[in-house]
């Protein structure tokens, strides 16, 4: 009971901070809500029969990693990225291109081995085209506190299981036209997102010596490389993409920030998805008993 007590205690302090943390999160919520509702119907879970000798995906992942590579490269040419539109543009055009590569390659509106060409020339546009929005998201983010990133992406992403859920029942048409008008939805919530800020936020043209955090580097690339192995085995509602596993997890990180702000800990956060993979891969020697979804859950 005393625990409990302080639970209370500590949700009902501070109600007023908590709603400041929350001014402005629309266009931050819509833009990446957007994006990665796109990246599911397009890629990650096709609302549209694809045609492909291979998984769209792993060509859609390659893309994107060239995309921020290139970026990294030149940046210190290229920052501030959102000072102006063109990179924007290119995000943009290069997803709706990919969508309607996409569209048209699973409408089979061209013969067999056309539609696989395009099919993967539209992954490819897909993944350089989200490769630049989430380093022009990334930019964006920077600008605010870090209790607010946090909040932000989280609702985001929750956001973006919802678009999902909506979105995925539609028909072919409607399908359709939800993925052409998610991101340039986005791009345009981004862009609002920037605008919002006060210019004294706003990234400095002149990019400042830094340090790259191997760390985080490292324990992402892990994790990548473990949920790959598992990845074409998970049980439905698991994945990294917009899917049930995701709305739990950003619900009960959202709110943890959200009511027990005064004891966030990123340390601790970002070294938790280490422990539940290594749960989840434990896991996988009693799936004959248990089932897949524990051990799904957990990797993803």
């Amino acid at each position: 009971m005393p625990v409990m007590g302080k639970l209370l205690a500590d949700i009902r302090k501070g109600r007023e901070d908590r709603a400041l943390y929350l001014a402005g999160i629309l266009p931050y919520l819509f833009a990446l809500g957007c994006a990665r509702a796109w990246v599911t119907l397009a890629v990650a879970a096709p609302a549209l029969a694809l045609p492909a000798p291979f998984d769209l995906h792993d060509v859609f992942d390659y893309a994107m990693a060239l995309a921020s590579v290139a970026v990294a490269i030149w940046g210190r040419r290229l920052v501030p990225l959102n000072a102006t539109g063109a990179v924007r543009a290119v995000a943009a055009g290069a997803m709706a291109a990919a969508s309607l590569a996409l569209i048209a390659a699973g409408e089979a509106a061209f013969p067999g081995g056309a539609a696989a060409v395009l099919a993967v020339v539209g992954a490819a546009l897909g993944g350089i085209g989200f490769g630049l929005f989430l380093v022009l998201w990334a930019e964006v983010l920077s600008c605010i506190s870090l209790i607010r990133i946090f909040l932000y992406t989280t609702a985001s992403q929750l956001a973006a299981v919802v678009f999902v859920f909506f979105c995925g029942g539609l028909d072919g048409l409607r399908v359709a036209c939800a993925m052409v008008a998610l991101p340039v939805a986005a791009v345009l919530c981004l862009r609002a997102a920037f605008q919002a800020l006060p210019a004294a936020d706003r990234p400095s043209p002149v990019m400042p010596r830094l340090t790259y955090p191997w760390k985080i580097f490292v324990l992402l690339a892990l994790y990548s490389f473990a949920y790959g192995l598992r990845q074409h085995q998970l049980a439905a509602g698991a994945g990294m993409h917009s899917s049930a596993s995701t709305a739990l997890i950003m619900a009960v990180l959202f709110a943890s920030a959200y009511f027990f702000s005064a004891r966030f800990n990123v340390g601790a956060l970002y070294r938790s998805p280490l422990v539940l993979i290594v749960c989840g891969f434990l896991l996988v020697p009693v799936e004959g008993f248990l089932g897949t979804a524990a051990s799904s859950y957990l990797i993803s």
